[in-house]
């Protein structure tokens, strides 16, 4: 009876467990309750990235990575929330349910069919989650990008790298977050399959025109899945498990330097890389022994209570921990393998990391993400490190939550690196509802929070503007 209307998951679940069913769309803008106080100068829109539906007829989604997505927003002004939503894989959501068939195969399937098949459909819609700002418009992406009205959240474009420039024809994905410079330019990869060697062809598109360049064509490393790239104010480094360094000159092209880690780890997403006065590069990343978690989020493992039941997968290992490695200058061209020497680890769970973007590619001192204390479990509460005393503050909700990755939103004129407001959207099991949270970044206590009247399924990414 205290269900939200048109909400799927069956009454005795834990509701914990609710972002992996079926949740309602709203289309209309709906007006939230607010409870504390919502800063008058957070003034914008949020959007998010999360699920839609995970069964469409007799299918059912395999894997975290396959749900259908929704696009969330959440306008904000003098204090006030309005909150809508839109399915955004409609058409696939049709087709699936006439043929019973998922395009291009489930990223919990057959790893090479996923790695380097998955970007074979070609839906106007699209089904997952990363939120970038373009303008007139918000493109989301995965396996493809979609671009959305950023109004009414309608899909109105699905698009590749390769459609807009031919020589970036690939056998699989490019990374779902590109590195992105203070200036706007974007820098990504895309991996060509052949009989020989495999080829990561890294490219930058360059404001103001769009050009693409290639700027590395890297021929000594084996496949991998790579969610994301990093950059310097100086270099963008790719990351190929297990384990080497490419670090590549953006402005002239061709690899500088390459490293290896003398440990093997895998990882989705960067914190932060930055150089020093010596020209030493940092690279900040939440590493996980083993890539455990891609097996333990499956829809089977999530829906038995959070990963607890997770099969052949090492529960104790699935969150990543902070992780900064060194690269010591060198300028080889590449000709030979230095160390990547482990600056230090941090005994701290902790993925989805945001940082002030004031910051991004330069030596900082807070991180932000997701953190974890029950083992199996992907999320408990919000933490924020100290980079330099290497001290943590936690937000911790009266109630049980499950809260979802933070976006970082800086204070106009704001004094200092975390004079700033995080917000995040949590289901509170208490009211088995989600609500959108505001956290100061200084003190990391709530600050307010707008309650809305479904739960938002779970998902990945978004952004502020």
């Amino acid at each position: 009876k205290d269900k939200p209307a048109g909400f799927g998951p069956p009454p005795d679940l834990d509701p914990l467990t609710w972002g992996f069913y079926t949740t309602p769309e709203v289309q209309d803008p709906k007006d939230l309750v607010i409870e504390g106080t919502i800063p008058k100068w957070l003034t914008g829109s949020l959007y998010r990235g999360a699920a839609a539906t995970w069964d469409v007829g007799n299918y059912t989604a395999e894997h975290w990575f396959d749900r259908f997505s929704r696009n969330h927003q959440f306008e904000i002004a003098n204090g006030h929330v309005t909150y809508k939503s839109r399915n955004g894989s409609d058409e696939l959501n049709d087709f699936i349910r006439e043929t019973g068939l998922l395009p291009g195969g489930s990223f919990g399937g057959d790893p090479c069919k996923v790695i380097f098949g998955a970007s074979e459909a070609t839906f106007r819609d699209g089904n997952n989650t990363r939120g970038d700002d373009d303008g007139d418009s918000i493109q989301v992406s995965y396996q493809q990008m979609q671009q959305i009205n950023p109004v009414t959240l309608e899909p109105i474009e699905l698009f590749t790298y390769e459609a807009s420039n031919p020589l970036l024809k690939s056998s699989g994905q490019p990374a779902a977050h590109p590195a992105v410079t203070h200036d706007g330019a974007v820098f990504n990869y895309v991996l060509e399959l052949g009989q020989e060697n495999p080829v990561y062809r890294v490219f930058g598109i360059y404001p103001p025109e769009g050009e693409t360049k290639i700027i590395a064509n890297i021929t000594d490393a084996p496949p991998a899945y790579i969610h994301s790239l990093f950059h310097t104010e100086k270099h963008t480094i790719l990351v190929i498990w297990k384990t080497f360094f490419y670090i590549i000159d953006p402005v002239n092209g061709g690899v500088v330097a390459k490293y290896e880690s003398e440990d093997a780890f895998f990882a989705f997403h960067e914190i932060n890389s930055f150089e020093n006065e010596n020209g030493d590069i940092f690279v900040d990343i939440p590493t996980m022994k083993d890539h455990s978690f891609l097996q333990a989020a499956k829809i089977e493992n999530l829906r038995a209570n959070l990963m607890h039941k997770a099969k052949g997968s090492s529960k104790n290992d699935l969150a990543g921990q902070f992780t900064r490695y060194r690269l010591p200058y060198h300028s080889d061209k590449g000709k030979k393998t230095h160390v990547a020497e482990l600056d230090f680890l941090l005994d701290v769970q902790f993925e989805l990391p945001r940082i002030n973007e004031a910051h991004q590619g330069k030596p900082y001192r807070y991180a932000y993400g997701m953190h974890t204390v029950k083992p199996g479990y992907f999320s408990d509460f919000i933490i924020k490190i100290d980079t330099q005393t290497k001290k943590t503050k936690v937000w911790v909700p009266e109630k049980n939550h499950l809260p979802s990755e933070l976006i970082f939103v800086a204070r106009p004129g704001g004094k200092g690196e975390d004079d700033d407001v995080l917000l995040t959207v949590a289901i509170d099991t208490s009211v088995k509802l989600s609500s959108m949270v505001v956290i100061d970044a200084k003190t990391m206590k709530e600050i307010g929070r707008a309650r809305m009247p479904v739960v938002m399924g779970y998902g990945f990414h978004g952004i502020f503007i």
